[in-house]
């Protein structure tokens, strides 16, 4: 039984798990009255993006529903936009093939009706009560009356400056994006991001009361992708550019993405060298992206070293995946 006056559930980090998130849906007490907050992070890395914002959006028609941008939606929509784009980039490797599959077809095109990329584009970057802001990863030291647009990556992508502050905002701020193994909940915010896309579970938080429902992840952990049906490969291979860590012998080093896919990647040296720096075979790991966006680790090998006059690129398939080393 939810506590008497409760009427706010609020969610975050959904990332495409359709299934727990109507079960989740089910275990709250909801009525005419309810309203339902959404911190953002709707997309990408789980089965179903597409299902989920058709929930979201079908559910508006039944409550006061308030859907929040979060940082997967900001790279979504840079992508849609701007592949040029540092975050259309971060889209491909941060679970955006699982997004793109979940609007496919059966030749592995996609398309996002109109409908969704409304929704995306009317997302508002925070909501507040009197009591509560709702924000997807948390605020900057700044008066909350003042926060605008110009905040926009901190309320999105912020983390450490953010949990590290001792700031007085003077209302408590609910967000997500970081995933912890439980809520948790603080006399100046409470983090409700528990991590369902990486086999944990899916939470949502009841106001006033601050009651916490959750469902744990009812499906094995799989790594979802757009295919290329007209092609052997396993996965569409998307063309970006990005930075990419390698750490070998000792030595950090760095290359640009050439073109991506969940299942490896095509890598050329930032500075050009004429002389192989690594040989087919050799296991390397890393990181892919830039390190203030949602930079992700990788564990592969080599399996072809291919030298031309502007360089030498190296394709790198992956033993361990981003989306299987981010898992709990």
């Amino acid at each position: 039984m939810t506590a008497l006056g409760d009427n706010i559930f609020v969610f975050s980090d959904i990332h495409g798990c359709l299934d727990e998130f109507n079960a989740l849906l089910e275990t709250l007490p909801l009525d005419d009255d309810s309203e339902l907050v959404f911190l953002g992070d709707y997309i990408d890395r789980g089965a179903n993006s597409k299902g989920v914002i058709d929930r979201i959006i079908a559910l508006t028609k039944q409550y006061k529903v308030t859907a929040l941008k979060g940082n997967h939606e900001q790279m979504f929509i840079h992508f849609l936009d701007d592949l040029e784009t540092p975050l259309a980039a971060s889209f491909a490797f941060n679970g955006g093939g699982a997004t793109l599959a979940s609007y496919s077809d059966k030749v592995g095109d996609y398309d996002i009706p109109q409908e969704h990329q409304d929704f995306l584009h009317s997302l508002p970057l925070f909501h507040e009560t009197e009591e509560y802001f709702f924000v997807h990863a948390g605020v900057p030291n700044v008066p909350l009356k003042d926060l605008s647009q110009e905040h926009e990556h901190e309320l999105l992508w912020i983390r450490r400056d953010f949990f590290e502050s001792i700031y007085d905002w003077g209302k408590t701020i609910v967000h997500g994006h970081t995933p912890i193994e439980d809520c948790e909940i603080l006399p100046y915010r409470i983090n409700i991001d528990t991590g369902c896309v990486f086999g944990n579970k899916l939470s949502a938080l009841a106001l006033p009361s601050k009651e916490v429902y959750q469902i744990g992840k009812s499906k094995p952990l799989i790594n979802v992708c757009l295919k290329q049906q007209d092609s052997n490969r396993k996965a569409k291979r998307f063309s970006i550019n990005t930075p990419v860590t390698v750490y070998h012998k000792e030595e950090c080093l760095y290359f640009k993405t050439v073109d991506y896919s969940e299942y490896g990647m095509l890598v050329c040296a930032q500075t050009p060298c004429q002389t192989p720096l690594f040989s087919e075979g050799e296991k390397l790991h890393g990181e892919i992206g830039i390190q203030e966006l949602e930079s992700v680790p990788y564990k592969g090998k080599v399996v072809r070293v291919v030298q031309k006059h502007i360089g030498i690129f190296y394709a790198i398939e992956f033993t361990q995946t981003p989306f299987e080393l981010l898992s709990f």
